[in-house]
This record gives structure tokens, sequence and C-alpha cells, in this order.
């Protein structure tokens, strides 16, 4: 018999104690229930997420509907007759309830994210596609940019999200522009976004990558405060994450890595 270490949980943490295996097969046949575990844990967690995702789409939107529908019908018929106040309780009541259905929608498309299929993307291909519904953009500035192993639908959505971003923060006093580029570091390309926009303390940086979260006054800039949760969760799917480099009044950076494509 031999003596081998393995991670016990306590109280107070974890800590290692020995334990005594008589056989690799024994040794194998954990392994292979640690991954059962794990495989079960993970469909356990799909399941539920599918399940929010669900109720979300449909038991939450009805309701939403039925005040949306009321409240134009209130406008329709009463409006010209409403005091200015009235008036502006039914028009705040109208937009609160639009805003909680884009909210809503852009919940249910983080919850569908699912595994990537990936297969080798021009993402030069990809940032002309994105750039190509976006013709009254200010400046856009394109470097070289690789092929990669990924999803093509949502590095595309990603690219999308950073992009308008780049855009949508723009300061008003200087002209805009955006920067898209890539170099080589080690074994994986770091992509990056850079733009001349408002800029946000080093401070924030968590509380940007927040759902719903919002850096500025609500009305400034649009939005709902989505687009870095779903490019954060759409690199985490690559095995990435988004990095973060911004002075305020001087512009954002924002870089992440990707795999090489396989020749």
């Amino acid at each position: 018999m031999s003596n081998v270490y393995r991670l016990h949980p306590e109280r107070d943490g974890w800590s290692e104690v020995p334990a005594t295996v008589t056989s690799s097969g024994t040794l194998a046949k954990e392994a292979d229930d640690e991954l059962r575990r794990l495989r079960d844990a993970l469909a356990d967690r799909d399941a539920e997420l599918s399940l929010l995702a669900y109720v979300v789409s449909h038991d939450l939107r009805a309701p939403l509907r039925a005040i949306t529908g009321f409240g134009e019908l209130l406008q329709d018929e009463l409006g010209a007759r409403l005091e200015p106040e009235a008036a502006d309780y039914l028009e705040r009541m109208t937009g609160g309830a639009e805003r909680l259905q884009s909210m809503i929608d852009a919940l249910v498309r983080y919850l569908r994210l699912g595994p990537p299929s990936f297969e080798t993307v021009d993402l030069g291909t990809v940032v002309e596609s994105v750039l190509a519904d976006r013709t009254d953009a200010p400046e856009i500035e394109l470097g070289a940019l690789p092929r990669v192993e990924g999803d093509p639908a949502m590095l595309t959505t990603l690219l999308e999200a950073l992009i308008d971003n780049g855009l949508k923060f723009a300061d008003p006093d200087r002209a805009c522009r955006v920067h898209v580029g890539a170099r080589l570091e080690g074994e994986r390309w770091v992509v990056e976004v850079r733009d001349t926009g408002i800029g946000f303390e080093p401070h924030l940086e968590e509380r940007a990558r927040a759902m719903f979260v919002q850096l500025h006054p609500r009305g400034r800039f649009p939005g709902l405060g989505f687009g870095l949760a779903l490019a954060a969760k759409i690199l985490a799917l690559h095995d990435s994450e988004l990095w973060f480099e911004s002075v305020p009044g001087e512009g954002t950076t924002v870089r992440f890595h990707l795999a090489p494509a396989a020749f």
C-alpha cells in the first residue's frame, strides 16, 4: 500500500490529510466518481439556467405586456384630457415598462449563451461586418487582425459590444476615434479596442463589468449597462477575460486574448 494526499474539507477551509489506497484501480474509480459528480452538477446547473431563462422569457413578459398595453390605451384615449402631472406619470410608467422589457430581453440573451462552437474565425472579416452596419460612425482605425479559434457568432457579438461602447461614450469636446488591433504575445493573440472617449476612474472597473450597472447618470448615454457583462461571459466561454485601462478625459482600452487558429 502507498500513501497519497488529498484535499479534505473542514470547517475553516481545506487541509491535506493522508489517505491510504490499495491499488491504482481504486484511484481511477475515485477519479471516475468525481468526474461523474461534476458532470451531474453541471447538468443540474444548466437545467436551472434553462428553467430561469424560460420563466424570465415567458412568465415575466405576460404581466409586463399588460402594463404596457393598458398604458398605451390610456394614453390614446385620455392623453389630451389628462392634467400635465397625470400625463407625466403615465409616460413614466410606460417608459419604465419598456425599459424593463429591454432588460428582460437582454437577460434572456445572457442566460441562453451556451458552449461555443469553435472554428477558425477571421477577426478582420468580423470587424468589417460590424462596421458595415455603422456607416455613419466616426473614425474607426483597423490594425492587422488575426485568424483565431472561436465561435463566430459570439465573437461578432463581442466586438459589436466593445466597438459600440467606444462610440457611445465619446467625449463631446474631442474627436471620437476607435482603434481595433492585435498583437501576438506568447501563444495567444491579445486583441484591443481603444477609444478616445470620456474614460472612467480605475476603481470603477468591477462595476463596469456588472450587468445593468451604468457608471454615468441614466439618460446621459443610451443603453442598459449590459454590453460589457455580455462580453465578459462570451470571453469566459473562450477561456479568456477582459482587461481595462482607462483614464478619465482620455479614453479607455479594453483587451482580451484568444487562441490562434490551428493551421
